[in-house]
């Protein structure tokens, strides 16, 4: 699955996360690790990552909020942006770590716009 997420470069934006079963029912995250990797280009630096082990993804108490997390973009995730770039994209993807298995979950562009102040 491939989704565009559009942003303000320094500023601080919120996401919501939504893992389903096949069958469209919610996925348990009880003891996996969600990993977001963020690149200027394919196979490229590392601009930022997130992960639910305690940088930027909180998984919801999956008792009442199964399936759901939070991922915070902060402003130093992308002020080494080019500032005088109308927009900057960057490539990055989700994936579910559950022991061993990698699972991909979503991936895209980001696309930074520049702010005004």
């Amino acid at each position: 699955m491939s989704l565009q997420i559009t942003i303000t470069r320094s500023r601080t934006a919120y996401f919501s996360i939504a893992v389903t079963n096949e069958d469209g029912s919610a996925f348990d995250l009880s003891g996996t690790t969600l990993v977001v990797t963020a690149r200027s280009r394919l196979a490229g630096p590392v601009v930022f990552e997130k992960d639910s082990d305690g940088h930027g993804i909180v998984i919801a108490n999956q008792t009442t909020n199964k399936g759901q997390a939070t991922m915070e973009i902060t402003p130093s995730d992308t002020s080494s942006l080019s500032a005088n770039a109308q927009l900057n994209e960057l490539f990055y993807d989700l994936v579910l770590n559950a022991g061993s298995q990698v699972w991909p979950l979503v991936s895209g562009k980001i696309v930074v716009e520049a702010n005004v102040t």
